[in-house]
């Protein structure tokens, strides 16, 4: 089975969803590991990778802007499609490649925590999460979203077939 070839929306939601939770799960779980760690004081940073562990802070939020700077324009490709099924297709795209950013930018944070064991690492992380965790897609959002008219929200609400 082809990873697009679902016949309703809820298919395609649940596809959606679960890559949404395997892309915030994983930094998550090294983010919980990394933690543990430090309160159990089994690290305390890298001594010659400090500077660079602070630098990767500050460059960490850079992938977060371009996440949505991207996905924005993935986006209005997708209203541009005439069939549902292509802007669910592409509004999936856009949707991983912002998953994808935003996942990057949070290990950046992780690897930055790793090398200075530094608190700033884990805050600019958990708020790196709370951005990534507010994404989660709903049937509202990609009906905002992609702007869909009346009858395309119908077909997306009642999980009639998008063949």
């Amino acid at each position: 089975m082809k990873s697009d070839s679902y016949s309703t929306p809820e298919e395609f939601f649940r596809v959606l969803r679960i890559v949404f939770f395997a892309f915030v799960s994983v930094p998550l779980l090294f983010f919980l590991i990394l933690f543990y760690l430090s309160k159990n004081q089994a690290f305390a940073g890298i001594d010659g990778l400090r500077e660079f562990g602070l630098a990767l802070l500050f460059v960490s939020p850079a992938p977060l802007f371009l996440a949505f700077f991207f996905y924005y324009k993935k986006l209005k490709e997708a209203k541009q499609k005439v069939s549902i099924r292509e802007k669910l297709q592409e509004y999936k795209s856009a949707c991983i490649l912002k998953y994808s950013l935003l996942e990057f930018s949070s290990i950046l944070c992780l690897i930055s925590y790793y090398f200075t064991a530094h608190v700033a690492g884990s805050g600019v992380f958990i708020g790196i999460l709370i951005v990534f965790a507010s994404q989660n897609p709903t049937v509202d959002r990609i009906i905002r979203s992609l702007k869909l008219d009346r009858s395309e929200a119908e077909v997306i609400r009642s999980n009639k077939s998008v063949e």
